[in-house]
């Protein structure tokens, strides 16, 4: 099996971000419906969902990120490789920049 293409993941990240938007929009929707029916538990309950998907997302993307834990001066590309490499329609890669 090859590796997918930049596009392919990509296209893989579009959906799973559509799937994330369109339940956090249900539930959204189930929270504004509950205020506008001036019901506290209904709210409560959509707040509690709203909270969990948050964390769930947010344990998502902390898990999709590679640590890395190199010395200074270790060469850029074993620090790209680390982190899946790049495709070979990468056209340049850009680093530094201004410090804060």
């Amino acid at each position: 099996m090859s590796n997918p293409t930049s596009a392919q993941r990509l296209l893989a990240l579009l959906e799973e971000q559509q799937q994330d938007a369109a339940h956090m929009l249900e539930i959204l929707q189930a929270e504004f419906n509950a205020l506008k029916g001036n019901d506290l538990q209904a709210f409560e309950q959509a707040m509690d969902i709203k909270l969990k998907h948050l964390g769930e997302l947010e344990q998502k993307e902390q898990s999709s990120l590679p640590e890395l834990e190199k010395i200074i001066g270790t060469p850029c590309n074993q620090l790209l490789d680390q982190c899946g490499g790049v495709s070979n329609d990468l056209d340049r890669i850009i680093m530094g920049g201004p410090m804060m």
